[in-house]
């Protein structure tokens, strides 16, 4: 040490002396009095006295320099899912001791304000307030910055926020408790633009898309909260409720599982859980009986089956398919009829119902209606092919590979369901052609095995006899229909008169359905 260090002295009740004692220690050197000290034995009677008080001082100084670090770098969109851990018991307890106005910096406000934010993205309005609450408390410690006091200020506007969406979700609740299911949306969907993460509001809009039939749409909203909890029976009982309606019944069997196990008490969950299971014991003794040939017993199965739910739409029209498909196999095509036109009207997409109409238009020789019914299947199996292929193909590009080898093997599936109807349809399209195409050996009048002389011949005949100036003096629908019969007769023999065009003529090639062929993937596809 210097002169200068030697003769320096410090109050043992400042901070600097508590500074020079911790630097001392860092070197090792004894701060023990002796005879040798500089400080009397009066300073370090005040020192001792002071000290236990001064080390808590500044314990606490550390803790709540810590805490306002933890505030400022915490993430609350990854930690906060039902409630801002930031408002739990120890850390609200925390922030109400807080007292230091130089650890109260704009970004510990900041910090503060998300905790308001994030107990109303969570819907937990009772929570923001009391963090409104602390924080106003901030401002009104003395020695606070002014920008900071501006700033704390502010934050009491978030309880118009509160009140409303408190509003909104009181409202919304309260039509759904009558039944209006539209208008409890619209009030639940306002509420959520603020609370956008809470899981109470996001199960009551569940539930209003469920009971409207929107199951599709329920399902993904039971799906956003089970991505967060797991476990949230409320979820786990809406989504397994859609698969249930969309006739998805062994997932939906799994979820009454998940619900019965975590809630004992659930009886809907308990009785759609015996319900699902009763439709999958029904349907695996049906294809038994198919198995075996044994179709009345077939038949009388799928209609024990119609009764177990009939408010179920998607189920019952998809059993209605299934039993017409033993009708047709049984050559009861009325009673086919009947279940595929009662399947179709409880569901318009079901395309085993539409498989089995077309077939008995098929066997009625109802061509054209044949062909109505395969082409609108022909244009949903491209459609969901195509979707499946594109989206597999952008989770390849980000190397989700089993997302995209799901996606392409459900595309596979679409590809087997088409397997069963493509060459109907291809017939099916060949004899309306032929059905409905002009006979160009009739225009003619000549038989389909004449040669190229004999067309000729057949051709100036009927050219001379329909020729509009022989028909000179006939009054105007006659001139008119002559027209049409000459015009027909050189297309018939344009046609009939070139060897290639003849051929395609008699073999009845038919043109594609809207939007072409149906490709199927290539299965190479899944080895990448």
């Amino acid at each position: 040490m210097g002169k200068a260090d030697v003769k320096q002295t410090f109050d043992p009740n400042s901070k600097e002396f508590w500074a020079k004692v911790d630097e001392l220690r860092h070197k090792d050197i004894s701060t023990q009095l002796g005879d040798k000290d500089q400080l009397n034995s009066r300073a370090s009677e005040k020192s001792a006295s002071s000290q236990p008080s001064q080390h808590k001082e500044e314990t606490k100084h550390s803790k709540q320099a810590i805490f306002t670090q933890l505030y400022i770098n915490f993430e609350h969109e990854k930690r906060c899912t039902k409630k801002c851990f930031l408002m739990e018991e120890k850390q609200k307890q925390a922030l109400g001791e807080m007292d230091d106005p130089g650890l109260i910096s704009p970004d510990f406000v900041k910090a503060c304000i998300r905790v308001v934010t994030c107990s109303i993205r969570l819907g937990d309005t009772n929570m923001a307030r009391k963090a409104v609450t602390l924080l106003s408390r901030l401002g009104e410690i003395r020695g606070v910055s002014a920008l900071c006091q501006a700033m704390i200020s502010g934050v009491r506007a978030h309880n118009q926020s509160l009140e409303q969406i408190e509003r909104l979700e009181e409202s919304g609740m309260g039509e759904l408790r009558v039944k209006n299911f539209t208008k409890a949306m619209e009030f639940l969907d306002k509420a959520l633009t603020q609370a956008t993460a809470c899981t109470r509001l996001k199960l009551a809009r569940g539930d209003c898309l469920a009971h409207l039939g929107r199951y599709v749409e329920g399902a993904k909203a039971a799906t956003s909260i089970l991505q967060e909890d797991s476990r949230n029976v409320g979820a786990l009982f809406l989504r397994g409720f859609c698969l249930y309606q969309k006739n998805n019944i062994e997932r939906a069997l799994t979820h009454f599982q998940q619900v019965v196990e975590l809630s004992k008490d659930h009886e809907r969950a308990k009785t759609l859980l015996n319900k699902a299971k009763l439709f999958i014991q029904k349907k695996d003794l049906a294809l038994r009986a198919v198995n075996k040939s044994r179709l009345e017993e077939a038949e009388s199965i799928y209609t024990e089956a119609l009764a177990i739910d009939p408010r179920n739409k998607d189920v019952k029209a998809s059993l209605m398919a299934d039993r017409a498909e033993i009708y047709f196999r049984l050559k009861r095509i009325p009673d086919c009829v009947k279940d595929c036109d009662a399947s179709l009207q409880l569901d318009q997409g079901c395309l085993a119902a539409m498989l089995q109409r077309a077939k008995c238009h098929m066997e009625n020789k109802e061509w054209e209606q044949a062909v109505r019914f395969f082409e609108r299947m022909n244009s949903r199996d491209r459609q969901n092919q195509q979707s499946k292929k594109a989206a597999g193909e952008a989770a390849l590009k980000v190397n989700n590979h089993d997302e995209a080898y799901r996606l392409f093997s459900e595309a596979m599936e679409v590809d087997k369901h088409h397997a069963k109807y493509r060459q109907l349809l291809r017939e099916a399209k060949q004899q309306h052609l032929l059905a409905t195409r002009v006979d160009y050996y009739a225009v003619l009048a000549i038989e389909k095995t004449v040669g190229e002389s004999e067309i000729r011949k057949a051709y100036f005949k009927k050219s001379k006899e329909y020729h509009p100036d022989r028909h000179a003096s006939a009054d105007d629908v006659e001139k008119e229909e002559f027209v049409k019969k000459f015009k027909l007769a050189k297309e018939a023999y344009e046609v009939l008169s070139d060897i290639e065009k003849r051929k395609v003529y008699d073999i009845g090639v038919v043109k594609p359905p809207p939007g072409g062929w149906y490709r199927d993937m290539d299965k190479k596809i899944l080895k990448n």
